[in-house]
């Protein structure tokens, strides 16, 4: 690696290990000595197709970069020991999704799940746009940053790992090559299909829409999932695919072209001939015994997830229009007005240290924090005012007026009892309204 980059802690004793490996290379945290900035290289090991690939794709895809897909920063060649490697410099992201999904065991807010989905969506519509096709949406693939330090929402999704993207025309698979990860891999590459489509990718974002948005993985059971109504995690594809017709039921006569003339195996004809859970797939979404956050059957979620999870891959709904479905709309018209209020009093630091405090313990930034913080900043804010404001008034003469006539303004009732009061300064009467105002409430951000 040269000069310019650096890994965490190298040249010391905390010299920081991969942050991520996966079947092509490793990924390392590294510090920008002329930036300054921490960014992530991976590096994979020469001569290597998917390495190729991937650098192609990135330098294609910085002529027209889109803030929800991952931009090459640099790239370089070095060898070690007679051993050549190439180096992809990116970003640092703070984790994946996956990581992020599994810690919270599924269970994300309603508007978190919708936010990272329509992030995922549009990042796919502008590869479809430019005829790429990802080819493993998976997981560990989507990962999450932070956006402006003084923003509300802080996680930003990009999608990352191009060394499975192919061009869509293009795309030609060998009768034993598999593309995608096993749990987000579609039907029809299960099945043999050589010349899969975009489609693919609208497959995985159904299945990744699913864990977001019902809190369950539906081909897959992560280490918090075993032990569910559908078992253990399938030990090969053809248990995801029954899997995948224990979800949407008995698959058609002829989802695809060219699938009459697919050579089924023994094991993938007793998968297809499992039976259905439920009787609709918008009734498995809805069952509490086999989702953690149901969504209604005609709910604007379950419409659009079941528009991916089609068997046919000519009528899985097109990222371009599924980035404009009214399930998104419903994003911006969700509006706390306290929160709004919130935020708008809130200065840039309070809002940067709870999203530092947020990314730290991995807690979420919830309104009662949010309130708790401004509450705090205005308290110490109006107490400084009112200190200012009572020394100006002890250094002037008071009023001349009866010592025993209470004025209404210097009491306030006792909680205890309406029949007793005690007396307080409007100076601690505008400090006990500051203690009290506080809304105690729950709504992750």
């Amino acid at each position: 690696m040269p000069f310019r980059y650096r890994r965490i802690g190298e040249g010391g004793r905390g010299t920081v290990g991969p942050i991520g490996k996966g079947a092509y290379g490793e990924v390392y945290a590294a510090s920008d000595q002329e930036t300054k900035e921490c960014v992530a290289v991976k590096r994979q090991e020469l001569p290597s197709d998917a390495a190729a690939r991937e650098l192609i794709m990135f330098k294609a895809l910085s002529q027209d970069p889109h803030p929800h897909v991952l931009t090459l920063l640099n790239h370089f060649e070095d060898t070690r020991e007679g051993r050549r490697f190439l180096y992809l410099v990116f970003p640092f992201m703070d984790t994946s999704l996956q990581e992020y999904w599994v810690r919270r065991r599924g269970l994300l807010h309603a508007d978190l799940g919708r936010r990272f989905l329509h992030h995922a969506v549009r990042g796919v519509a502008h590869l479809h746009s430019l005829d790429i096709l990802h080819g493993d949406l998976s997981f560990a693939n989507l990962l999450l940053g932070s956006a402006e330090p003084a923003s509300l929402n802080p996680a930003v999704l990009k999608i990352g790992d191009l060394g499975g993207a192919a061009c869509a025309r293009f795309c030609a698979l060998a009768p034993s090559e598999r593309l995608g990860t096993q749990y987000i891999r579609a039907p029809e590459v299960i099945l043999g299909c050589t010349k899969p489509l975009p489609a693919v990718d609208l497959w995985a974002l159904g299945a990744i829409g699913a864990a977001l948005l019902a809190g369950t993985s539906l081909f897959w059971s992560f280490p918090h999932e075993r032990g569910d109504e559908t078992g253990d995690a399938p030990d090969n594809e053809v248990g995801t695919l029954a899997r995948q017709v224990m979800f949407l039921g008995p698959m058609s006569s002829d989802p695809w072209p060219g699938f009459r003339r697919t050579s089924l195996l023994p094991s993938a004809l007793k998968a297809l001939s499992q039976r259905p859970l439920r009787k609709s797939p918008a009734q498995y979404l809805n069952d509490d015994d086999l989702v953690k956050q149901r969504l209604h059957p005609d709910g604007n979620a379950s419409q659009l997830l079941l528009s991916w999870l089609q068997w046919a891959p000519a009528d899985r709904l097109a990222a371009s229009e599924a980035a404009r479905h009214v399930y998104f709309e419903e994003e911006a018209s969700v509006v706390d007005p306290l929160v709004q209020l919130q935020v708008k009093d809130a200065s840039a630091d309070v809002l940067r240290a709870l999203v530092l405090d947020s990314l730290r313990t991995g807690a979420p930034v919830t309104s009662k924090a949010l309130a708790e913080a401004v509450l705090a900043a205005s308290q110490r804010a109006t107490t400084t005012a009112l200190d200012q404001a009572g020394s100006a008034v002890e250094d002037a003469d008071p009023p001349a007026r009866n010592p025993d006539a209470a004025r209404l303004e210097d009491t306030l009732p006792h909680t205890g009892s309406p029949q007793s009061y005690c007396r307080c300064s409007v100076r601690e009467a505008a400090r006990l309204r500051f203690r009290c105002c506080t809304v105690s409430f729950e709504c992750c951000i």
